[in-house]
């Protein structure tokens, strides 16, 4: 009985890290526009457009604070994936 593979091989992490730093840069440009956009467009500071363009970059703020995070798990998923087919004795990453 053949067993399928589950998740992903080592040769598809370049591809989760480019997805990973792509995610970040966006977000940084993301933020760097609506703030821009909330300088210069002269909105009262009362005024719905101000009030949304600042929870847009509040919200993406705070998407942003979790980067750390995301990227501490996708290491440590590969730490432990490297261990358990280390101790399992399979080959053929």
């Amino acid at each position: 009985m053949k067993l399928g593979k589950k998740g992903i091989s080592f040769s598809q992490l370049s591809s989760v890290a480019m997805l990973f730093v792509l995610t970040g840069v966006t977000l940084g440009i993301g933020a760097y526009v609506l703030s821009s956009i909330q300088t210069t467009a002269g909105w009262a500071t009362t005024s719905d457009e101000y009030i949304a363009v600042e929870n847009a970059t509040d919200a993406i703020a705070t998407l942003a604070d979790w980067l750390p995070l995301i990227g501490l798990v996708i290491a440590a998923g590969v730490v432990i994936g490297v261990l358990v087919m280390a101790f399992s004795g399979r080959r053929g990453v």
